[in-house]
């Protein structure tokens, strides 16, 4: 089973880091003057998304599904259909 306040507990240090990182590259944009290079310093799921796709992301990551729980866009073009995906092998 899944425990769940260590997750959301990492999930919220995570948070916090990547916000603490966001705010130095701010901090160092107004220092320089200098629009920062956003690619340095964030994670992946942070990179060249918008912010509908940061918000739609940022909800997924809340529920915490644990990783072998795929994700599919039956729709392509469409990411309001989302279908889950497990196998009874998977024990779920």
């Amino acid at each position: 089973m899944l425990d769940i306040k260590k997750r959301a507990a990492e999930r919220k240090k995570q948070q916090e880091e990547d916000e603490r990182r966001q705010a130095e590259l701010e901090a160092e944009e107004k220092k320089s003057g200098k629009k920062a290079d956003a690619q340095v310093g964030l994670p992946a799921h942070h990179r060249a998304l918008s912010n509908r796709s940061l918000m739609i992301t940022k909800d997924l990551q809340m529920l915490m599904l644990p990783d072998i729980i795929k994700m599919r866009y039956p729709k392509v073009g469409d990411v309001r259909d989302i279908e889950f995906l497990v196998s009874p092998e998977d024990g779920y």
